[in-house]
């Protein structure tokens, strides 16, 4: 049984727009924390290079001692310091500015941004901040001729891109059908597995359950519903999908499942950049850390492999949990042009 002592809930007074600007900022700072210190595997070398416990940005180390040390060396020559975000945060950067100056999610307008943003880039991994596997994959297809919406365009890759930027539509919009009809058209146009377009559409489902103040206690409940909803249904197929985010429940049992420290959960799960082994993670500190941003997000940080994506995971959720008040200042200051981002935010909201 789950002792009731163990389960905490996240603030119910906060306000919208503050879940909408947290959930934003939480995005790009988990992603910018982890660009400085991403893909180590081994969490003695990360210490080696970063000290015990990372909690604030870095610079990308000059010659770090990890097995990609030769990306992290990449991309400080580019000029990547502390407080920046990676390419994919500038993607992430592109659709906030797509939803913020459209009517919603305006495919055509941001796939237009995003040629725009490929065209220096050389279609291999070292170039622009650090080509990942998606956008290869997407300026290659680009680049043979095949137009967007061609099915021959999506990436058979299985990471967590898709579901960074699913979650700025599910900050924007409050009705579940609605978020799966766009998030669907995006996550169609990038990937080709129908597994991981359905999972990464949970987990819009439940970024928009945040925002909207759903008690996680409920939240298991809240997606069953989604079941009985063949407009929703139709998009997710699998039921067994709505229960993922659930299971991360079990921090709530430390009497019967004890992982401490909680960096420790991406050892569990997996360290890697599969959607499947860091989505469970980003749930588990969901779960653990409902009301401590930074507790939550620092956790994903020093969890080590991937740990980029598994933060700015984990800060959306947080964020849109808790708003922007609970952000600690010298994260949003130290967030390279935040206020622009945060303004973004707003006019995503007003729209």
């Amino acid at each position: 049984m789950t002792s009731t002592s163990t389960i905490r809930s996240y603030p119910s007074n906060i306000d919208k727009l503050s879940r909408i600007k947290g959930g934003v900022a939480g995005l790009l700072i988990g992603d910018a924390l982890g660009v400085g210190t991403h893909w180590y595997y081994d969490l003695d070398q990360l210490a080696q290079d970063y000290g015990p416990w990372i909690d604030t940005y870095q610079d990308p180390a000059v010659n770090g001692s990890h097995g990609f040390a030769n990306i992290s060396h990449f991309r400080y020559q580019q000029g990547v310091r502390a407080g920046d975000v990676s390419q994919t945060g500038q993607v992430i950067v592109l659709l906030l500015e797509s939803l913020a100056h459209c009517d919603g999610l305006v495919l055509t307008d941001f796939l237009a941004r995003l040629d725009d943003f490929f065209a220096p880039l050389s279609g291999e991994s070292f170039s622009g901040r650090y080509t990942d596997e998606l956008m290869v994959d997407l300026i290659r297809a680009r680049r043979t001729g095949l137009h967007w919406g061609d099915p021959g365009i999506a990436s058979g890759c299985d990471t967590t891109e898709g579901a960074q930027f699913v979650s700025l539509l599910a900050l924007a919009i409050d009705d579940p059908v609605e978020l799966v009809d766009a998030a669907g058209q995006l996550l169609q146009t990038f990937y080709r597995e129908p597994f991981i377009r359905q999972n990464t559409l949970v987990f819009a489902l439940v970024v928009q359950a945040m925002v909207n103040s759903v008690p996680l206690t409920e939240l298991p409940a809240y997606l069953a519903a989604m079941a009985k909803r063949s407009d929703v249904m139709s998009a997710i197929q699998r039921y067994d999908h709505l229960l993922t985010p659930g299971n991360g429940q079990v921090a709530w049992q430390p009497e019967t499942v004890r992982i401490e420290p909680a960096l420790h959960i991406s050892q569990v799960y997996g360290m890697d950049c599969q959607l499947v082994h860091l989505l469970p993670c980003a749930y588990y500190l969901m779960h653990r850390y409902p009301d401590q941003f930074e507790q939550g997000v620092l956790s994903a940080i020093n969890g080590g492999g991937n740990n980029m994506a598994r933060a700015a995971l984990t800060g959306v959720l947080l964020g849109a949990m808790n708003g922007l008040e609970a952000i600690p200042e010298r994260l949003l200051s130290g967030l390279h042009d935040s206020d622009r981002y945060l303004q973004l935010a707003d006019m995503m909201r007003t729209q």
